[in-house]
C-alpha cells in the first residue's frame, strides 16, 4: 500500500505517517491506531500490573 493510500484510508497526514515510520515522532495511541486498522490489523492494549514493584515509574525528569 502506498502512503497516499494508507494517507487516505486511516486520516492521517503522509507527513506524519513519514515521521512515525522514521522514529521522529511518537503518535497518539488513537492515531496509532487508525494506521493500524487502515493497515487491515487489530488493536490490542492490554494493561498489567507490574511484576518487580520497586522498579522507577519509567517517567523522565521532564514530566516531576
Amino acid at each position: 500500500m502506498s502512503l497516499k493510500e494508507l494517507s487516505r484510508r486511516s486520516g492521517v497526514s503522509i507527513h506524519a505517517i513519514t515521521s512515525m515510520e522514521k522514529g521522529h515522532h511518537v503518535p497518539r495511541v488513537d492515531t496509532l491506531e487508525y494506521v493500524i486498522k487502515a493497515m487491515g490489523f487489530d488493536v490490542s492494549l492490554q494493561i498489567s500490573e507490574r511484576e518487580n514493584e520497586d522498579d522507577d515509574t519509567g517517567r523522565s525528569d521532564e514530566y516531576e
